[in-house]
């Protein structure tokens, strides 16, 4: 099945194949995504995202560069708007403040895309083992705040 914003898939990261990422995909063929002030808007809607972590509360202007990392449309923060091409997808960490994803590298292509995650098998917060989260169901239904 092809995914809907808000579910969380398993994919071939675009920059390196034999790499995998989990991310959320919070654009589809058709879709213009944009970032403002680090909401998230899909064809001019804001979107409800109750899973969106930030661990920070600066806010990047659009114009801002972040060192090693070029992207042509504006900052982590402020983003786009972008139309998402056909067979293709944009992604995005929950972490928003430190996850490098599709507003760095671009989108992710249908044929790069695996399927859905379902368990947690290990995790780590701040360098520690977060035993509250290993061997954790995820839910991946979309929670698309259209």
């Amino acid at each position: 099945k092809d995914p809907k914003v808000g579910d969380i898939i398993v994919f071939r990261y675009p920059q390196n194949p034999s790499v995998h990422y989990i991310k959320r995909c919070m654009g589809v063929p058709g879709d213009t995504v944009q970032i403002i002030n680090k909401q998230v808007y899909i064809n001019g809607k804001k979107v409800n995202e109750p899973y969106a972590y930030f661990s920070s509360s600066t806010i990047y202007p659009r114009n801002t560069q972040i060192p090693n990392i070029t992207t042509p449309y504006g900052s982590r923060d402020n983003w786009g708007p972008v139309k998402v091409p056909p067979h293709e997808y944009f992604v995005m960490g929950d972490n928003r403040d430190n996850s490098y994803d599709s507003r760095f590298w671009g989108f992710v292509p249908r044929y790069y895309i695996k399927g859905e995650p379902f368990i947690i098998y290990f995790s780590i917060h701040d360098w520690k083992i977060n035993f509250n989260r290993i061997l954790k169901i995820i839910n991946t239904n979309a929670q698309d705040g259209r």
